[in-house]
């Protein structure tokens, strides 16, 4: 545990004085395991980094249903600027 601690003292350093944030081990851990399978690691894969079973993995880690919801979010957002850019560009002419 003074290992973590030890890492998570030197993490802590590093942002200070940045916008950047420290969330702690467990959010550096889902983060791992979303970008993992953005890269097109199965869970059951990363369950052997993380250390834990797919099951876990999949429960805990890798939010799917949430990473789908924040994409169509993103997509409407794009979608809705580009309405509006179009809107700015036609009143400019």
């Amino acid at each position: 545990m003074a290992g973590l601690d030890r890492a998570e003292n030197a993490i802590l350093h590093k942002v200070k004085g940045t916008n950047l944030r420290w969330k702690r081990w467990y959010a550096f851990r889902r983060g791992l395991s979303a970008n993992l399978y953005r890269l097109g690691m199965r869970p059951e894969e990363a369950c052997l980094i993380l250390r834990n079973t797919a099951e876990i993995v999949r429960k805990h880690y890798l939010k799917l249903e949430d990473e789908g919801t924040k994409i169509e979010a993103a997509t409407r957002r794009e979608q809705a600027y580009d309405a509006c850019a179009a809107t700015v560009q036609q009143n400019i002419q």
